[in-house]
This record gives structure tokens, sequence and C-alpha cells, in this order.
């Protein structure tokens, strides 16, 4: 995309805040939750969240308040230098933010993922 394209939006629209989870399967074992919630405490921490900043992708960044852009690598923060707007967060800010499904809707969704797609990559 060129640097100095603009963006638009429709009118009432709605943001789907729809990113990256973490789950824990039914079955696993005490040590593999264990495994699981270190992973995820280490993921939380602000030094990982600051590179959910990724190259724009995840904007706004990190799930964790306190993690500004000036803790993101230096490659995320050039491209959005370069790529972000400044109405961006006004943006955020002003629209209704919602999950793409609802929570019962998401778990059958993940699940279905993991046995018919996920667990196919996986030797059994």
């Amino acid at each position: 995309m060129p640097a100095e394209a603009e963006i638009g939006t429709l009118e009432g629209f709605h943001w789907v805040t729809d990113a990256h989870y973490a789950v824990i399967p039914k079955g696993a074992t005490a040590d593999q939750q264990a495994a699981a919630l270190q992973l995820i405490q280490f993921m939380l921490t602000k030094e990982q969240q600051a590179k959910a900043y990724d190259e724009g992708y995840f904007y706004p960044g990190p799930a964790v308040k306190g993690v500004d852009i000036s803790m993101a690598p230096e490659s995320s923060q050039e491209v959005i230098r370069r790529y972000g707007r400044p109405e961006y967060d006004q943006l955020i800010a002003d629209h209704p933010k919602e999950t793409p499904l609802d929570a019962k809707t998401m778990v059958a969704a993940f699940d279905r993922w993991d046995r018919e797609i996920g667990g196919a990559k996986v030797d059994q």
C-alpha cells in the first residue's frame, strides 16, 4: 500500500476484535496445563506484548495496558510511523468493538477447527 493512501470508513461501522487467543484444550494433563499457563503468563509480560504491535497488523497493539509503541521493536515503530494514520486512535475510541462470535459459538468454532482441520495435522 502506498504510504500516502487514505482510509475511509462506513457510517455506523463496528470494530471486530479478532486477533490471538490462548486456550488450554480439554484433557490436558496437570503438567501440560502448568506449561501452558507459564507460556501464557510469559506472553502477557509487557516485553512480549510490545511485540504485538507487529508491523501494524495488530494495531492498536497489546492486550496489556501500559505497553505503548515506544516499547515495540524499532521495525514495528517504523512501519507504524510510515503507514499509521493519526485518525486511527480516534476511530478506535469512537466506534463500538465486538467479538466476531458469542462465547458459545466461538468455543464451538475452535473445537471444530481442532477436530477437523488442526487435528489432522498432528500425528495421533
